[in-house]
């Protein structure tokens, strides 16, 4: 029972708790009184294919089945407060929908070296800023939030407007939906002697979906299935490795060493990326 006047899974809301004294919470209060929540809420033909996430003074919740997501912001939310909650809504929504293209938002850096697309994971703090700084202008696709998305020849890296530091002009326009085709994956390990390690398949999908999928564990269990399915094939698929690294450039001659054996060429990078454009 969700406060005295829904009735909803709770294990698809964990960060609402539900008091021992049986009272609502005041999550709970302010979501029985927003009758824009109420309304999707009830309108909602299959309730597990409901997604929420609790913002400072806001809610926002999705429907995966009826394509419809609501923002609703407390009354006593400021400005600033409203344009926080509207970013951090649209980084839900657009998590929330991308499994159903066979596509995920990851947390993590994508780079480009030798025309090919290298995908770095970490937790904050473990280096991704540092990463995407050493890559060089104009090799970073993504610097925070980057789009992985499968398709007939693979899987491709593209770029988000959910960057940390602004795009340099030549990734402006059209530039910015270009993506490159996924080589190797990276999991990122701070340390004073550079390394290359191999991850197993399975280490790696058991990384990536407790840590590195944005909103994994609040999205709908539709959603949780496709993208599980997604990770595992990706992990089938794609090379991933433990990169020990420094504050300096020295690992680079490591991950190229270790890149696959067929170079692609400047004319067939381009051609992925025209073909990746119509896409993403």
């Amino acid at each position: 029972m969700f406060g005295r006047h829904l009735r909803l899974p709770l294990e698809r809301f964990p960060f609402t708790p539900v008091h021992a004294s049986g009272r609502p919470s005041g999550a709970e209060r302010f979501f029985n009184r927003n009758a824009r929540l109420k309304a999707l809420v009830g309108a909602a033909t299959d309730p597990q294919r409901l997604a929420g996430y609790l913002l400072p003074n806001a809610w926002v919740l999705r429907d995966s089945a009826a394509r419809r997501s609501v923002l609703a912001v407390g009354p006593l939310a400021g400005p600033r407060d409203i344009l926080g909650a509207t970013l951090k809504a649209l980084y839900f929504v657009f998590a929330n929908c991308l499994p159903a293209c066979k596509a995920l938002l990851l947390h993590g850096v994508g780079t480009e070296r030798q025309g090919r697309g290298l995908l770095f994971l970490g937790l904050s703090g473990q280096g991704k800023s540092t990463i995407a700084h050493l890559a060089g202008q104009g090799q970073v696709i993504a610097d925070d939030g980057i789009v992985l998305q499968k398709n007939g020849t693979g899987f491709y890296l593209g770029p988000t407007p959910f960057d940390q530091q602004p795009r340099p002009s030549a990734w402006t326009g059209s530039a910015r939906l270009s993506g490159k085709k996924l080589a190797m994956g990276l999991f990122l390990e701070k340390s004073a002697v550079v390394n290359l390690q191999p991850v197993n398949p399975a280490e790696a999908c058991c990384r990536i979906l407790q840590n590195h999928i944005h909103f994994f564990r609040f999205v709908c269990t539709d959603t949780a299935r496709q993208a599980f399915a997604l990770t595992a094939d990706l992990c089938r698929t794609i090379p991933f490795y433990r990169l020990y690294f420094r504050k300096a450039p020295d690992f680079w001659h490591l991950i190229e060493e270790h890149l696959p054996s067929n170079p692609i060429t400047e004319e067939q990078s381009h051609g992925h990326d025209r073909q990746q454009a119509a896409t993403l």
